[in-house]
C-alpha cells in the first residue's frame, strides 16, 4: 500500500510546477474568448448599421503542449514560460470567415481601432503562396493575419 504522505507531496509538487503553465494557458484562453466575442459584437453592429452581417464564422484554437514544445525546439529555445511568452505568437488564434474580401478589411481596421487592442504586426498573404496548404476550391481566397497583443 503506497504511503498517504508520499502520494500527497507527490501530488503537491505536480500541481505546483504546472501551475504556471496552466496559469499562462488559461490567459490564452481567456484572450480568445475576448477576440471572439469583440468580432462577434463588431458582426452585429454591422448588421445594425449596415444590415448585414459580414462574418461566416469564427474559429479559435490554442496550440497543444506537444505543439509548443516542437515549436520551442524547432527554435532551440528551453522550455521556459518565458520564452513561451516571449517567442511564441501563434499559441492562441482566432479565424474569421468572410464571404467578400471588402468585409474582411473592415472587419480589420474596426478591430484595430478599438483602444485595448494593439497591432503587434500584420501580414498578408494570398493563397497562391501557400498553395501546399490550401485546397484547391479556395485560390480565390485573401488571408489576413493580425498579431495582437
Amino acid at each position: 500500500m503506497p504511503n498517504i504522505k508520499l502520494v500527497d507531496a507527490f501530488t503537491d509538487f505536480v500541481e505546483e510546477s504546472t501551475l504556471p503553465y496552466r496559469q499562462m494557458m488559461t490567459y490564452y484562453n481567456c484572450a480568445l474568448m475576448e477576440v471572439e466575442t469583440k468580432f462577434k459584437v463588431l458582426n452585429e453592429q454591422f448588421s445594425l448599421f449596415y444590415d448585414r452581417n459580414p462574418i461566416e464564422s469564427i474559429h479559435t484554437r490554442i496550440k497543444s503542449q506537444s505543439s509548443i514544445l516542437k515549436k520551442l525546439q524547432k527554435k532551440n529555445l528551453a522550455l521556459t514560460i518565458p520564452n513561451i511568452e516571449n517567442n511564441l505568437f501563434d499559441i492562441a488564434g482566432v479565424r474569421v470567415v468572410c464571404s467578400f474580401t471588402e468585409d474582411i478589411y473592415s472587419l480589420a481596421n474596426s478591430f484595430l481601432n478599438q483602444d485595448d487592442v494593439r497591432l503587434i504586426e500584420k501580414k498578408r498573404l494570398h493563397s497562391k503562396s501557400k498553395r501546399k496548404w490550401v485546397s484547391k476550391s479556395s485560390f480565390n481566397c485573401r488571408n489576413s493575419y493580425l498579431f495582437i497583443r
